[in-house]
């Protein structure tokens, strides 16, 4: 089985393409109306179902866990239902939820991610040590993928992440 970013490099280079999009709705800029569920999944099935059709299949999505989250079950199930659609089309997805707890709580959103939500890959914010990130590793055998925050550009990262510690590093 290939690793995650072997994966990543041959689409790449079979696709002739980096291209990742991300997956982030915005109800009000929809132009669609209808059961939620069905709105946002339409959306973004229309628009991926024509990049296929047009040879610009992306090389991977990334949609924003909280963009679903915020509409219930309608969002959380639109969201799975983008993921399966982006598998029966060869397209791997990274799930942005920079999620970062203790270990077994990290371990049950290892589980949610990879096991129900089937994602390729997931983000962490690893800010409260190894702890949080061992439970995805086991997924990496499995051939899943594991972004690790470190350094991030809203305009307040520096508050935290460019502190400066010792002989000029810093946190990031």
């Amino acid at each position: 089985m290939e690793n995650y970013a072997e994966q990543l490099i041959q689409l790449g280079q079979e696709r002739k393409s980096i291209i990742c999009i991300g997956l982030d709705p915005e109800i009000e800029k929809i132009p669609l109306q209808g059961k939620l569920e069905d709105v946002i999944f339409t959306f973004y099935q229309n628009i991926l179902q024509a990049m296929v059709d047009e040879n610009v299949k992306p090389t991977i999505v990334k949609p924003n866990y909280a963009f679903y989250f915020q509409h219930g079950f309608e969002g959380l199930r639109a969201l799975h239902k983008i993921i399966e659609f982006c598998h029966e089309q060869d397209i791997p997805v990274i799930l942005d939820i920079k999620v970062g707890d203790i270990k077994k709580t990290a371990e049950a959103y290892a589980r949610g991610i990879f096991n129900w939500l089937n994602a390729d890959a997931v983000t962490v914010n690893t800010y409260m040590g190894r702890d949080v990130l061992e439970p995805f590793f086991q997924y990496c055998k499995k051939g899943k993928g594991v972004y690790s925050l470190l350094k991030t550009s809203n305009p307040s990262s520096g508050d935290v992440q460019d502190l400066e510690l010792r002989e000029g590093r810093r946190v990031y």
